[in-house]
């Protein structure tokens, strides 16, 4: 994440990075496309610590928007 890199608030800081690699098809691949989605959930999302209301919220979030 972001934060671990360095400490100033900004606001992609709770993001992750996307590696840097020159392999086009590692760009489409799972790894790539999860971060991704990542980093593209809303905060609320994000900082969700129980697995139940996590799952259900990323479900019902990942229903009602699509991502390119």
């Amino acid at each position: 994440m972001s934060n671990e890199i360095h400490r100033c608030n900004t606001r992609d800081n709770n993001n992750l990075h996307l590696p840097i690699v020159s392999l086009s098809k590692f760009n489409e691949g799972a790894y790539f496309s999860g971060i991704n989605v990542f980093n593209h959930l809303p905060e609320y999302i994000k900082n969700l610590s129980n697995q139940k209301c996590l799952t259900s919220s990323l479900k019902s979030f990942l229903y009602q928007h699509s991502f390119p």
